[in-house]
């Protein structure tokens, strides 16, 4: 019989190991379920990548050279990516998804996700967008960023879920692989693409991203019953859940007015600081606001699970808000 992992993980970027919008296998190495995993002694299988998805932005914008022209930079970038998506995936498919030997890893975090993909995406429906996003991209003259970020999440989604190409697993979620493994422990690390980064990086805040953040105790609880449901005796019996962040600590948040002095924690202007397209500056209140539905999510997550877990399995929160 297959050995009882120790821990499992599954969720977004964060636990993915991205850094520099990158995803390879020595970051995946570095991520931070594998580091606690490593710490206490446990095995732990990372994601093997055979190369980097799309790109490895950080070696790229070492690369730029003083002077060189934004269109030229653009068509540099736009060729590493076609080049890396048909290494992923030869023209037609030839591999079909079977990469490498491995058939599965303890780290099935994929960056992009929301709660709802942890139970919904499978490599089988990604495998099956590839290709046309592939030739939207390789059709393209510029860089299209909405068809670059599904290609992303597609081919990240499909090797991490099913890297070898087995039948099997082909129709599983990451909260399926979690039953068929049925670690002792589970991280988990989700939420924030469900409305909250958006808003941060675009520095505004209204109803809809609210209404989003509300939203995601209905999802976690969608998700603590399928766990539930095939693993009704908790054999999966510690579940942790990393917490929504503090969005006024995240960087990209400046004040508008240089050395301004903060007063009752808030600036009064907020803008973006990196010069997105869409990226619009808001107020303090309104911060101020983002900050207290991000909390309160936090403890409606916690009480949803754990009504939804009682008697089965514990719940614990990592806080990664205070």
């Amino acid at each position: 019989m297959p050995v009882v992992p120790a821990l499992m993980s599954i969720g977004d970027s964060l636990f993915n190991g991205v850094r520099s919008l990158t995803i390879n296998e020595p970051l995946a190495r570095m991520s931070a379920p594998r580091m606690i995993a490593h710490r206490m002694g446990w095995t732990f299988d990372h994601p093997a990548y055979p190369r980097e998805v799309l790109f490895n932005m950080e070696d790229f914008l070492r690369g730029v050279r003083l002077g060189e022209s934004p269109s030229t930079i653009q068509s540099r970038l736009l060729g590493i990516i076609r080049s890396n998506a048909r290494a992923w995936w030869p023209r037609g498919g030839a591999h079909n998804g079977a990469w490498i030997r491995k058939k599965d890893f303890h780290n099935i975090a994929i960056a992009q996700s929301t709660v709802a993909d942890l139970y919904t995406a499978t490599a089988k429906k990604q495998k099956a967008r590839i290709e046309n996003l592939i030739s939207a991209i390789e059709n393209s003259a510029s860089l299209d960023i909405t068809t670059i970020s599904s290609l992303y999440f597609s081919i990240n989604s499909s090797f991490v879920l099913n890297p070898s190409g087995a039948a099997d697993l082909d129709d599983l979620s990451a909260i399926d692989m979690v039953c068929l493994r049925k670690p002792k422990r589970l991280l988990i690390s989700a939420g924030a693409n469900n409305g909250c980064l958006d808003a941060i990086f675009s520095c505004r805040y209204g109803k809809a991203d609210a209404d989003k953040i509300k939203g995601l105790a209905d999802e976690f609880e969608e998700l603590g019953k399928r766990l539930n449901s095939v693993d009704p005796t908790g054999s999966v019996s510690e579940v942790y859940v990393a917490s929504l962040p503090k969005p006024r600590t995240v960087a990209n948040l400046v004040s508008k007015t240089y050395g301004e002095v903060v007063r009752c924690r808030y600036f009064q202007r907020y803008v973006s600081d990196l010069p997105l397209p869409g990226s619009y500056g808001t107020d303090g209140e309104t911060i101020k606001k983002f900050d207290d539905d991000a909390l309160a999510a936090n403890q409606e997550i916690k009480n949803t699970l754990s009504r939804v877990f009682r008697g089965k399995r514990s719940i614990e929160m990592i806080d990664l808000y205070r």
